[in-house]
Protein backbone atom coordinates (compact mmCIF):
# COMPACT_ATOMS: atom_id res chain seq x y z
CA UNK A 1 0.00 0.00 0.00
CA UNK A 2 3.05 2.45 0.48
CA UNK A 3 4.30 1.75 -2.58
CA UNK A 4 0.87 2.47 -4.14
CA UNK A 5 0.47 5.43 -2.40
CA UNK A 6 3.83 6.90 -2.92
CA UNK A 7 3.44 6.23 -6.76
CA UNK A 8 -0.24 8.26 -6.93
CA UNK A 9 1.27 11.33 -5.07
CA UNK A 10 4.40 11.59 -7.11
CA UNK A 11 1.77 11.52 -10.23
CA UNK A 12 -0.26 13.84 -9.12
CA UNK A 13 -2.25 15.72 -10.42
CA UNK A 14 -2.11 13.05 -13.63
CA UNK A 15 -3.29 9.82 -12.53
CA UNK A 16 -2.01 6.20 -13.37
CA UNK A 17 -4.36 3.63 -13.84
CA UNK A 18 -4.80 0.89 -11.51
CA UNK A 19 -4.32 -1.68 -14.23
CA UNK A 20 -0.38 -0.05 -14.41
CA UNK A 21 -0.16 0.00 -10.83
CA UNK A 22 -1.55 -3.81 -10.33
CA UNK A 23 1.20 -5.04 -13.23
CA UNK A 24 4.06 -3.08 -11.67
CA UNK A 25 3.43 -4.83 -7.31
CA UNK A 26 2.55 -7.90 -9.33
CA UNK A 27 5.91 -7.51 -10.74
CA UNK A 28 7.00 -6.96 -7.24
CA UNK A 29 5.51 -9.99 -6.07
CA UNK A 30 1.62 -9.15 -5.44
CA UNK A 31 -0.28 -12.13 -5.88
CA UNK A 32 -3.71 -10.72 -5.12
CA UNK A 33 -5.98 -9.57 -8.03
CA UNK A 34 -6.53 -6.46 -10.09
CA UNK A 35 -9.74 -5.88 -8.88
CA UNK A 36 -8.56 -5.35 -5.34
CA UNK A 37 -6.11 -3.39 -6.45
CA UNK A 38 -8.41 -0.83 -8.46
CA UNK A 39 -10.68 -0.86 -5.33
CA UNK A 40 -7.83 0.49 -3.35
CA UNK A 41 -6.23 2.61 -5.71
CA UNK A 42 -10.23 4.21 -6.36
CA UNK A 43 -10.08 5.72 -2.48
CA UNK A 44 -6.39 7.15 -3.10
CA UNK A 45 -7.76 9.52 -6.44
CA UNK A 46 -8.19 13.02 -5.16
CA UNK A 47 -12.07 14.25 -5.00
CA UNK A 48 -12.51 17.54 -6.11
CA UNK A 49 -14.58 20.08 -4.15
CA UNK A 50 -17.24 21.03 -5.83
CA UNK A 51 -17.59 25.17 -6.39
CA UNK A 52 -19.67 26.62 -3.11
CA UNK A 53 -23.30 27.24 -4.71
CA UNK A 54 -23.91 30.53 -4.52
CA UNK A 55 -27.63 31.16 -3.51
CA UNK A 56 -29.08 34.81 -4.83
CA UNK A 57 -31.76 36.26 -2.38
CA UNK A 58 -33.92 38.71 -3.09
CA UNK A 59 -36.45 40.50 -0.59
CA UNK A 60 -39.95 39.76 0.08
CA UNK A 61 -42.62 40.35 -2.89
CA UNK A 62 -39.32 41.23 -4.80
CA UNK A 63 -38.89 38.31 -7.70
CA UNK A 64 -41.25 35.03 -8.68
CA UNK A 65 -39.73 32.40 -10.85
CA UNK A 66 -42.28 30.83 -13.69
CA UNK A 67 -41.66 27.63 -15.43
CA UNK A 68 -43.35 24.58 -17.12
CA UNK A 69 -42.98 20.69 -16.53
CA UNK A 70 -43.91 18.30 -18.96
CA UNK A 71 -45.36 14.93 -17.88
CA UNK A 72 -45.30 13.14 -21.06
CA UNK A 73 -48.11 10.21 -21.26
CA UNK A 74 -48.60 7.16 -23.38
CA UNK A 75 -50.55 7.69 -26.80
CA UNK A 76 -49.05 11.28 -27.28
CA UNK A 77 -51.12 13.04 -24.45
CA UNK A 78 -49.27 15.16 -22.50
CA UNK A 79 -49.60 16.98 -18.67
CA UNK A 80 -48.00 20.08 -17.76
CA UNK A 81 -47.73 21.86 -14.67
CA UNK A 82 -47.51 25.55 -13.97
CA UNK A 83 -44.83 26.33 -11.60
CA UNK A 84 -44.27 29.73 -10.09
CA UNK A 85 -42.03 30.13 -7.14
CA UNK A 86 -41.13 33.15 -4.52
CA UNK A 87 -37.65 33.93 -4.57
CA UNK A 88 -37.85 35.11 -0.81
CA UNK A 89 -40.00 32.00 0.76
CA UNK A 90 -39.84 29.54 -2.00
CA UNK A 91 -43.50 28.77 -1.53
CA UNK A 92 -44.32 27.39 -4.75
CA UNK A 93 -47.89 27.34 -6.75
CA UNK A 94 -47.97 24.30 -9.07
CA UNK A 95 -51.28 23.60 -11.20
CA UNK A 96 -51.94 20.87 -13.57
CA UNK A 97 -52.89 21.88 -17.12
CA UNK A 98 -53.54 20.50 -20.61
CA UNK A 99 -51.22 22.65 -22.67
CA UNK A 100 -48.99 25.53 -22.12
CA UNK A 101 -50.97 27.81 -24.37
CA UNK A 102 -50.96 32.16 -23.41
CA UNK A 103 -54.33 31.84 -22.20
CA UNK A 104 -53.26 28.85 -20.03
CA UNK A 105 -50.52 30.26 -18.46
CA UNK A 106 -52.02 33.79 -17.59
CA UNK A 107 -54.90 32.16 -16.13
CA UNK A 108 -52.50 30.34 -14.15
CA UNK A 109 -50.57 33.23 -13.50
CA UNK A 110 -53.84 35.38 -11.85
CA UNK A 111 -54.62 31.94 -9.80
CA UNK A 112 -51.27 32.26 -8.36
CA UNK A 113 -51.49 35.78 -7.33
CA UNK A 114 -54.71 34.93 -5.76
CA UNK A 115 -53.25 31.90 -3.74
CA UNK A 116 -50.14 33.97 -2.99
CA UNK A 117 -52.02 37.16 -1.91
CA UNK A 118 -50.70 39.77 -4.12
CA UNK A 119 -48.28 39.90 -7.42
CA UNK A 120 -44.27 40.04 -7.12
CA UNK A 121 -42.47 43.13 -8.25
CA UNK A 122 -40.65 40.78 -10.86
CA UNK A 123 -41.04 37.65 -12.64
CA UNK A 124 -38.05 35.54 -14.47
CA UNK A 125 -39.12 32.75 -16.81
CA UNK A 126 -36.94 30.42 -18.81
CA UNK A 127 -37.41 31.37 -22.42
CA UNK A 128 -40.68 30.50 -22.82
CA UNK A 129 -42.27 31.15 -26.40
CA UNK A 130 -45.64 32.55 -24.63
CA UNK A 131 -42.92 34.90 -23.11
CA UNK A 132 -40.58 36.15 -25.52
CA UNK A 133 -41.48 36.76 -29.22
CA UNK A 134 -37.45 36.88 -30.20
CA UNK A 135 -34.27 38.09 -29.64
CA UNK A 136 -32.95 40.98 -30.91
CA UNK A 137 -29.24 42.71 -30.02
CA UNK A 138 -29.38 40.19 -26.62
CA UNK A 139 -32.35 41.50 -25.68
CA UNK A 140 -35.88 40.16 -25.15
CA UNK A 141 -38.76 41.44 -27.19
CA UNK A 142 -41.65 40.11 -25.25
CA UNK A 143 -45.34 38.74 -26.41
CA UNK A 144 -47.47 41.97 -26.71
CA UNK A 145 -50.61 40.28 -25.11
CA UNK A 146 -48.00 38.77 -22.09
CA UNK A 147 -46.79 42.25 -21.75
CA UNK A 148 -50.41 43.80 -21.62
CA UNK A 149 -50.90 41.08 -18.95
CA UNK A 150 -47.57 42.09 -17.24
CA UNK A 151 -48.58 45.40 -16.69
CA UNK A 152 -52.32 45.29 -16.05
CA UNK A 153 -51.10 43.35 -12.99
CA UNK A 154 -48.34 45.39 -12.29
CA UNK A 155 -44.93 42.88 -12.23
CA UNK A 156 -41.85 43.46 -15.08
CA UNK A 157 -40.65 40.08 -16.49
CA UNK A 158 -37.26 39.45 -16.93
CA UNK A 159 -36.45 36.49 -19.61
CA UNK A 160 -33.43 34.69 -19.20
CA UNK A 161 -31.34 34.07 -21.90
CA UNK A 162 -31.70 30.92 -23.97
CA UNK A 163 -29.63 28.03 -22.45
CA UNK A 164 -28.33 30.10 -19.31
CA UNK A 165 -31.21 28.99 -16.83
CA UNK A 166 -28.91 29.55 -13.84
CA UNK A 167 -29.20 33.58 -14.57
CA UNK A 168 -32.38 32.75 -13.26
Amino acid sequence: TDYLQQRVHAAAPDWIPATVLWREIREQGYAGGERIVRSYVATLRPTKTPDPLVRFETGPGDQMQVDWIEFRRRKGASLFAFVATLGYSRASYVEFVADMRLDTMLACHANAFDWFGGVPRRALYDNMKTVVDRWEDDEPIYNTRFLSFATHYGFRPRACRPARPQTK
